[in-house]
């Protein structure tokens, strides 16, 4: 926005800049979606992807080709090792849902983002939360000014059919310093392009 101001320094006037004003690379605008409570997530079928809800999020261009950087933040815990859960990112535009930032296809292997954490083992696998970081991951959608664009996390277990996956808790919940509660999000910054 262009502000204008008279002569005894009060604001007269916004006006929005043209896209072509905006240099590569400058920040258009941010949505987040901050989550500090807790779900349990059923990840019923080994190697399948299911959708961690509560950090989905929403945003719509506001100039043409800007490219959106994703961060993301995501702490819980499975009911097996954390290291036998794998994470993906995904982009929905017109209900058509795209996989993106994931190793490349290669016959039968597991494509992901990244696979967990490894938070303490020992034998224990329900009381201790891993903490997944996802920084800086720069997506080129290329879509007009206007376009609605959903980002979506998803988790997978490695480890079994049957499990579980708890959202910024413990698979314990039980009421002691020990079981902690940990805060996830989503951040989405519009880029010019």
């Amino acid at each position: 926005m262009a502000i204008t101001i008279n002569g005894n320094g009060t604001v007269t006037g916004l006006t929005p800049l043209p896209d072509s004003a905006m240099s590569s690379g400058s920040i258009i605008q941010v949505v987040s979606t901050p989550v500090d409570s807790t779900s349990d997530i059923s990840l019923s079928t080994r190697y399948s992807y299911y959708e961690i809800t509560p950090i989905t999020t929403n945003i719509t261009t506001t100039v043409a080709n800007s490219k959106i950087l994703v961060s993301a933040g995501i702490g819980g815990e499975a009911n097996h090792e954390d290291y036998n859960l794998a994470f993906r990112c995904g982009r929905v535009i017109g209900g058509s849902l795209s996989i993106i930032f994931k190793g490349a296809d290669a016959s039968s292997r597991t494509t992901c983002l990244a696979m967990g954490s490894t938070g303490y083992h020992g034998d224990d696998q329900n009381s201790t939360t891993a903490y997944n970081s996802f920084t800086n991951l720069l997506d080129s959608p290329n879509q007009a000014a206007g376009t609605a664009i959903t980002y979506k996390f998803f988790v997978s277990s490695l480890g079994g059919d049957n499990a579980n996956y708890f959202l910024n808790r413990t698979v314990n919940t039980g009421d002691s310093q020990s079981y902690e509660r940990t805060f996830s999000y989503l951040t989405l910054m519009e880029v010019a392009a």
